[in-house]
């Protein structure tokens, strides 16, 4: 059985010294929490950029079957024209699926924007409790 007292970690030093310290820690961690706050922000801008590129693609796409399927005549080439009908279905359900996904990745982002919020405002509670008890 160890009986050796072990000596607190602020043992010898200052309130200047501890507040120091203490602030060196918060700012660190508190820094990398905002960053990550700042990376999620801007993955849910990228996503809605490439949101927007993807349907205005879907778009260009679309038009060109239906240019196509204009210049076809159903009664000479009835095959071609069921194909691009067909195609223009798989296109709106694609379409459909981009949104949902995109729905679905913002929501993500967002629930784990608004768990970073909520630890770096209970970490700087827990900083000001800190530091009141620190003034006292």
């Amino acid at each position: 059985m160890n009986t050796k007292k072990e000596k607190p970690v602020f043992q010898g030093l200052n309130t200047d010294e501890v507040e120091s310290i203490l602030h060196g820690l918060k700012d660190s961690k508190s820094g990398s929490l905002r960053q990550v706050i700042a990376d999620i922000q801007e993955l849910i801008s990228l996503r809605d950029e490439l949101h927007q590129e993807m349907l205005n693609d879907i778009e260009k796409i679309k038009t060109f079957i239906n240019t196509t399927a204009i210049q076809i005549n159903d009664q000479t080439q009835p095959e071609l024209a069921f194909e691009l009908k067909k195609n223009q279905i798989d296109i709106d359900k694609f379409k459909i699926e981009e949104k949902l996904n995109r729905w679905r990745d913002v929501a993500a982002l967002k629930k784990e924007l608004r768990e970073r919020v909520k630890e770096i405002t209970e970490r700087e509670q827990r900083e000001a409790m800190l530091n009141e008890i620190l003034k006292e």
